[in-house]
């Protein structure tokens, strides 16, 4: 019986013809064709724009309004943060802070701050907690300044003090806490509610003391703020350009489109 079922099989694949590209894409046209008419679109269309958006949707600043609270990202004219972040509900950049690539900061409950001069490098994600922590910790977020948030890290309900320095690929979990000029290693895991003192350097899953950092090494993490701002400002200049109306939207005015969105009240 097995060697009837191999014969069988072996029949069926003879008998079975590849389909052309020609064959394939007609298919696809009849398709589309049937679609556009279910839908009532009567004009032809090419298939191949079918499906191509004018304008994306993607907002970097996401307001949450409700019946109790209205919840809006604020953004001071020296802060940055990159066309394709993403900025959600109750969120505050302080001057000259940055938010680069592909940032996430949600903040639909209660608050995430970001200090003056700090930077919060691509794919970072940043939430806060859904409720309190506790009797002294209302589940929100907040960075101070001077702060360099490496790339894709994770922080949820966490605090950290001036001049601290989180590495590449790192997790702050809630109610963790980073004293100021501390420094957490790169890929390390700050278990909820722990604490690294002032001055130290803790690395590992689940982060552990290392060792004190130098005088040298504490004043590196305040000049590599620095050195961001720097950064931030050639990137927004780049992109907006200078003035009160940025050459982004010059260019779109001048080939007749309306730009931006109408303002919330």
């Amino acid at each position: 019986t097995l060697n009837n079922t191999r014969q069988s099989l072996s029949l069926t694949h003879c008998n079975r013809r590849l389909i052309t590209t020609d064959e394939l894409k007609a298919a696809k046209e009849k398709q589309v064709q049937e679609d556009l008419e279910r839908f009532g679109v009567a004009e032809d269309v090419d298939p191949y724009i079918k499906y191509k958006d004018e304008w994306s949707k993607h907002r970097r600043d996401v307001p949450l309004w409700s019946v109790s609270n209205r919840l809006k990202p604020l953004i001071t004219d020296e802060a940055f943060a990159a066309p394709c972040a993403t900025l959600i509900g109750n969120v505050e950049l302080w001057p000259q802070s940055s938010v680069w690539y592909g940032c996430t900061l949600k903040a639909d409950v209660n608050l995430i701050q970001i200090g003056a001069l700090t930077n919060i490098q691509d794919k970072t994600v940043i939430t806060e907690a859904i409720g309190p922590l506790d009797a002294d910790h209302d589940g929100s977020t907040v960075i101070g300044h001077y702060v360099t948030v490496g790339h894709k890290c994770v922080l949820r309900a966490c605090t950290i003090e001036n001049q601290c320095l989180v590495g590449i690929g790192s997790v702050l979990e809630e109610g963790s806490y980073m004293e100021t000029k501390s420094q957490l290693g790169a890929g390390s895991v700050l278990a909820a509610n722990t604490r690294i003192p002032s001055g130290q350097l803790w690395m590992g899953n689940p982060a552990k003391y290392v060792r004190d950092l130098t005088p040298e090494e504490q004043e590196n993490i305040m000049t590599s703020a620095q050195r961001y701002v720097d950064v931030a400002n050639q990137h927004k200049e780049s992109i907006l350009g200078s003035g009160p109306y940025p050459t982004a939207h010059w260019q779109l005015e001048k080939a007749g489109h309306k730009v931006g969105a109408q303002e919330w009240p």
